[in-house]
């Protein structure tokens, strides 16, 4: 589980030091597979962003960044940046994406985390954590 002190800000991008991150060229049709997957997050995603971001993808505006993870669990189910998928998915261009992969327990962790603020995952964020989630 994740180990916080009180006071403790605590970034998603703290993770990264603790589990592993991969690189994947994410295809179209993987992207497809992926979404197609059970999400542990539940957060929508507008279909208007979706095409605004393919959109930028296909015009060289800009493409995924290390700081733009892809959070899954494990066993591949989704947790973190089904827009970045879809728009993938939607784009028809395979592009580097990176993924970090976390224990089950640790990512219904992290949501739930998240879920007290009421807002999706940010690389950026610092927020305390519920003190139910410290150890």
């Amino acid at each position: 589980m994740l180990d916080y002190r009180p006071g403790d800000a605590w970034r998603l991008r703290d993770l990264t030091w603790r589990f592993p991150v991969r690189r994947v060229m994410l295809t179209p049709e993987l992207a497809r597979t992926w979404l197609a997957r059970e999400t542990l997050s539940g957060w929508p995603r507008d279909p208007a962003q979706v095409t605004s971001y393919a959109r930028g993808l296909r015009e060289g505006l800009w493409r995924p960044e290390p700081n733009d993870l892809i959070v899954m669990t494990e066993d591949g189910r989704l947790v973190h940046c089904g827009l970045w998928i879809a728009a993938i998915a939607e784009s028809g261009l395979t592009l580097p994406v990176w993924v970090l992969e976390l224990p089950i327990p640790v990512a219904e962790q992290l949501l739930r985390i998240h879920a007290r603020f009421n807002k999706p995952l940010q690389m950026t964020d610092d927020l305390e954590p519920p003190d139910a989630d410290r150890k």
